[in-house]
């Protein structure tokens, strides 16, 4: 009778061998819309509502830099003037959060009410990538503003 030759590898460690090839083959946006799937619905919202602050606190900045620079007298069109173009700019960055957090509500949590939510896919990857990148910037941006304004 033939010996049989012992295994050495068993059915678990293929399959986990077999689970680490599969993982290593995936998208990296796919791995990251699989990470914010993970993550609990607040913690999305969350998520979510950030991103929306920072795109609009974003927008607000390049106004504000766009009309500092501009001459008053050129502000004033009809009914805006130099009074009241702070309300207008206010409600404008106001429509502006809320459409950033209804877009980022849409691609991190869904509109679907069922026992199962949705799971994110690659355009919440993408949106928290371009959240995630333009707060690097904001953050660069008040670094390099606080060292330039504590200069002589």
């Amino acid at each position: 009778m033939a010996k049989r030759r012992s295994n050495t590898v068993s059915n678990f460690q293929r399959q986990r061998q077999t689970e680490a090839a599969l993982a290593a083959r995936v998208h990296p946006l796919d791995r990251a819309a699989g990470w914010i799937g993970r993550r609990s619905r607040f913690v999305r919202t969350l998520i979510c509502g950030w991103i929306a602050l920072i795109f609009t606190v974003g927008t607000a900045l390049i106004l504000y830099r766009a009309l500092y620079r501009t001459d008053p007298r050129k502000l004033t069109s009809g009914v805006l003037t130099l009074a009241n173009l702070p309300w207008f700019v206010f409600i404008f960055l106001a429509v502006l959060g809320y459409a950033f957090y209804w877009a980022g509500w849409r691609v991190l949590i869904g509109f679907d009410f069922d026992d199962h939510p949705l799971q994110p896919g690659r355009a919440a990857a993408v949106w928290v990538l371009f959240g995630a990148v333009l707060t690097v910037m904001f953050v660069m941006g008040v670094v390099y503003s606080a060292v330039d304004a504590l200069q002589p």
